[in-house]
């Protein structure tokens, strides 16, 4: 086996190639997500799909953190200021394919107290609070239709192979996240292990690792030396 300086130096290189090689054999298996919107799921289906989407989502998730652990180490690029600025092209106008957006962390819990508006608001910020809240009123009284087993692994499926092509825009809105609340590292790190038969142990255990050591370095960054070079 030939190692490479790009893999001693980068490492999370091994286990983005087992989730991406994961993903496939989950793909081959249990169905794209063009086959499942079309020919549906059937309830004996459902849990085995679930083991597999949820360990690899697991899996991604402790992956994305020690990139945005390497992100927060990297020297922020230098910009030059005599450099000219280039006047952005207009996009063309392309018919995009549907795409969702990967569950990133946990939906925070709502706290249970509700502080309620006794009299009429007496500032803007207390009238726009009151409308926000009439409309939340008005749409949980509306009947919701959840969508079907099915639609729902298929738009997690979608969400998994977009941020597997192209990880950069996901580690980006990670980091903004972990900047503002840096103990989300830890959440995330000490998630759920899902055991998978489909991915290494030693893969698993790495990812793990890693991710905890990454949060860790979050919480408590190390003081950068001057350079005297």
């Amino acid at each position: 086996m030939i190692v490479t300086p790009a893999a001693c130096t980068d490492p999370t290189a091994e286990l983005w190639r087992a989730a991406r090689a994961m993903f496939v054999r989950m793909c081959f298996v249990m169905g794209t997500a063009a086959d499942i919107m079309a020919l549906g799921l059937c309830k004996s289906q459902i849990p085995r799909l679930n083991h597999w989407i949820s360990a690899l989502e697991s899996f991604v998730r402790k992956v994305l953190v020690m990139e945005v652990d390497r992100l927060t180490l990297m020297p922020p690029k230098k910009r030059d200021a005599y450099a000219k600025k280039k006047q952005p092209t207009p996009p063309e106008k392309k018919d995009r394919k549907p795409s969702y957006a990967f569950k990133l962390w946990p939906k925070p819990k709502q706290h249970p107290a509700r502080i309620t508006l006794l009299g009429a608001p007496t500032s803007a910020r207390e009238a726009r609070r009151e409308h926000y809240r009439s409309v939340l009123l008005a749409r949980l009284k509306t009947p919701q239709q959840r969508a079907p087993a099915h639609r729902r692994y298929a738009r997690r499926i979608l969400a998994l192979q977009h941020l597997l092509k192209r990880p950069r825009r996901a580690i980006l809105r990670l980091a903004r996240k972990l900047k503002r609340f840096p103990r989300l590292a830890v959440k995330l790190a000490l998630g759920r292990p899902w055991d998978s038969p489909h991915v290494p142990p030693e893969l698993c255990a790495k990812a793990a690792h890693g991710s905890y050591n990454a949060a860790r370095n979050m919480l408590h960054p190390l003081a950068q030396l001057p350079d005297t070079s």
